[in-house]
């Protein structure tokens, strides 16, 4: 089983950071941190990250209305496994779906980019 790999050494970790452009935001970070004292809220709004994915939580379960899922929660470790194509072709069945969860999909990565 490959459990990803971790490498120790401070200046490689830098480029992988640096490799995802996340390192000028992780320096004001640190700034805004280190000036803070390590105390202060934090740079999100959890309520609101909460209310946003209860809302495409609420989308997707429409989505999927029709699908028989019971066996999500009777079944077991393979009948749930299964559900998870079938649920797929459920949504790529309806021409509308596809694009709601293109969509919605698009809007979620755009909040949590903005938070």
């Amino acid at each position: 089983m490959n459990r990803g790999r971790f490498y120790r050494a401070p200046r490689i970790r830098l480029r992988v950071v640096d490799c995802l452009g996340l390192a000028d935001q992780l320096r004001h970070a640190l700034a805004a941190y280190t000036e803070s004292g390590g105390k202060g809220n934090p740079t999100f709004d959890t309520r609101h990250a909460i209310a946003v994915m209860l809302e495409k939580h609420g989308i997707t379960r429409d989505l999927l209305r029709g699908f028989g899922s019971a066996r999500w929660i009777t079944g077991t470790a393979a009948q749930r496994l299964a559900l998870i194509p079938a649920g797929q072709e459920h949504i790529l069945a309806q021409e509308e779906a596809v694009k709601t969860v293109l969509m919605e999909a698009e809007l979620l990565c755009a909040d949590w980019a903005t938070t």
